[in-house]
This record gives C-alpha cells, structure tokens and sequence, in this order.
C-alpha cells in the first residue's frame, strides 16, 4: 500500500494545472482497472481536472457514496524540493496527507469489501479535482450522488486519527473598492482614496468579528490596490475568510458589509461571496458513527469523533445524507511541506473505511 501511495505523492496534481490533473486521472484509472476491474464514467472539464465516478453493484436499492479528491494546494514542481520520502515511520510529500493516502485506503477497502462483504450495497466512487479551490465544477455531480445515497464516506485526513462528524461552514467574500485617481501633491481633492473605503470596511469586520465571537470566525486574508504613493488609488480589493456554524450567520454577515456607509458618497463598493455550507453532526450522524464505532471495537480501538473549522466536499454532502468524514490518513501537516502520513497506521485506518462500507 505504501508503494501505491508513493505513486499518486511523485504524480503532481495542482488544482490548476490542468496538464497534470489529467496525466494524473489517467494513471488513476490504471490503478482503479488493476484492482477493480472497473471503468469509470468520466464528467470532463475544460478548466479543471476531469471527475471519475465508478458504480460497483448498480442495482443494489441502498447506496453508500465514497468520496476522494486528488488535487492538492502545491503547486507545480514542488516536488522537487520536496519529494516523497520514507523516514522511519512516517512518509512524507505533497499532498501524501490531504489526501492521496485516502484513494488508496478507499481502493484496497473497497477491494476487499467487494471481495468478502455485503454484494447487496451499491457503492459509487468519485475522485474529483477541485476540492481545494471549492469544488465549484464537482458540487453538482457530488450533489446528485449524494441524494441518492444512505450516507457518504470522505478519505479527507483524520484529526489525530478522530472521525470528522461535524464542520463549519465556509464563506468567501471578494470586495471590490471603486474610488477615484488623482495627483496626491497637486489635487488630492479631486479623488477619491479606494483604500481610505477598504480600511473602513476592515475596521467594520474587526467589529464585527468580535461581537459574533462563537458564531463565527471573520479573518480579512488579503487586501491590495492603487498604483503609486503620489497617486490617488481608484481600486482597492479585501478577500475575507468566514467560518460558520449556522448558515443564517452568512446572511448576517454580508447585510452587515452591504449596510456599510462609504466615507465618500460617489465611491462604489462591489461584495460578491461563494459558500461552502456547514455539515451539522445529526442525529444520522450521530447514529452512523456509533455503529462503526461498535464495530472498530472489534479491533480493540477506541474511535473518536471531533467537530472542525475546515470544510470539505462533505459539507455539499450534508445537506442530503449524513457524512462520515475524515475517514483517511492519521499524521499532520496538511497544505504544509511538513505533510506526513503514520506508517504503522495504514492498516488500521484502512478497516476502519471497510468497516464503514457496510453500516
């Protein structure tokens, strides 16, 4: 397993290199047929790595959805300052944690579930391309598996080996500060400071980001704009970060930014934000995990769950089956050159993911 694991780490695949996501998914199929004997249905894009959906057991009624992704935050060519490596017990590359490790847990868990579990499950696998830059070509495929199925399976990295049953939500805002350019010696009078009107919206979310504290996580990540100190600056632009618990806290949020008054009245200010909304730990939930912890007990292990601030695919699963995510790799690091995998684990969490075929 760690050799096939080293193969998908030494295979880049950037979320927007496209080249490479393909080279990737071709290869992907390769390891799928070698092991599976299965072909996928391919849902390609022009922008972003194609998706693979593969269906064991058709006409199976009850359908259990795996989820992977194989694109990563490194860029290209980051392997060559960072090649896969084996050092003791751990095992480290891009993207060897978010989550390359958890394809091939899903493969061999699937292999041998297909070999010696329950023939009477349909199970749909999808590899999808997109999920670190917010799935915005997947959601939709991801939405319809997922409205057909019991529940839904993710092979994102564990959380120190805890089962993900709950995370926040994920907003991001873009907004566009339109001012008005001048001489800043000769007529500073004739423009309007774009970014005078982007601080005064940073200093609204400080306020903001303090009163909804436990309701909300607000982080201002990226601000920038004008084009000389002796100019007037006519744009400036603030890219915000949003956790949620509770989708009406996003609703709140963005009326808050749209009630702001400009210093200057003929300035224009331009919010656009995308959502990734949260997955809720149910009752389903809830239930989901007790079972597979019932049955991980066979193995003398004490499987945990934790609720976190990062999103995933899981969360457009939520909102039409229960999730059990987190279902991959035990190490660190992720988006990190520090990312590794625990060796000694990958037997472990491997049942784990075959015992969650079957609940």
């Amino acid at each position: 397993m760690l050799n096939a694991i080293g193969e998908l780490v030494k295979r880049e695949t950037f979320s927007q290199d496209k080249g490479n996501l393909d080279e990737f998914s071709t290869f992907l199929q390769g390891m799928v047929y070698d092991r599976l004997k299965l072909k996928p249905e391919i849902m390609e894009s022009e922008k972003f790595g194609n998706i693979l959906i593969y269906t064991i057991n058709p006409e199976a009624k009850e359908q259990v959805l795996v989820l992977c992704h194989y694109d990563t935050v490194f860029p290209s060519g980051t392997l060559q300052k960072n090649p896969f490596s084996i050092n003791n017990e751990i095992a480290t590359g891009p993207g060897i944690f978010d989550m390359k490790s958890g394809i091939i847990f899903a493969l061999y868990a699937i292999g041998h579930f297909v070999k010696y579990g329950n023939n009477n499950k349909k199970i749909v696998i999808m590899f999808t391309a997109d999920e670190e830059i917010g799935s915005s070509f997947s959601r939709k495929f991801i939405e319809e598996q997922a409205a057909k199925s019991k529940y839904a399976i993710v092979l994102e990295s564990s959380l120190g080996g805890k089962i993900k049953t709950e995370r926040r939500g994920v907003m991001g805002v873009h907004v566009d500060v339109a001012g008005r350019s001048a001489h800043a010696g000769l007529d500073p009078e004739k423009g309007i400071n774009a970014i005078y009107e982007a601080t005064n919206i940073v200093e609204n979310l400080r306020k903001m980001s303090k009163e909804m504290k436990g309701e909300a996580l607000i982080s201002v990540g990226k601000i920038g704009g004008g084009t000389a100190s002796n100019v007037v600056p006519d744009n400036c632009f603030i890219d915000v970060d949003v956790r949620f618990g509770k989708d009406e806290s996003c609703k709140k949020i963005i009326e808050r930014l749209k009630s702001i008054k400009p210093l200057n009245s003929e300035s224009k200010i331009n919010i656009t934000h995308s959502i990734r909304e949260a997955m809720p730990r149910t009752a389903e939930t809830a239930a989901l995990f007790g079972e597979l912890k019932k049955r991980v007990l066979k193995l003398d292990v004490n499987l945990e769950e934790t609720s976190v601030s990062g999103a995933s695919d899981g969360n457009i699963c939520a909102r039409f089956c229960p999730v059990l995510d987190g279902m991959g790799a035990f190490g660190n690091g992720a988006h990190s050159l520090k990312e590794y995998i625990d060796i000694d684990q990958i037997p472990l969490r491997t049942v784990i993911v075959y015992y969650a075929l079957d609940l």
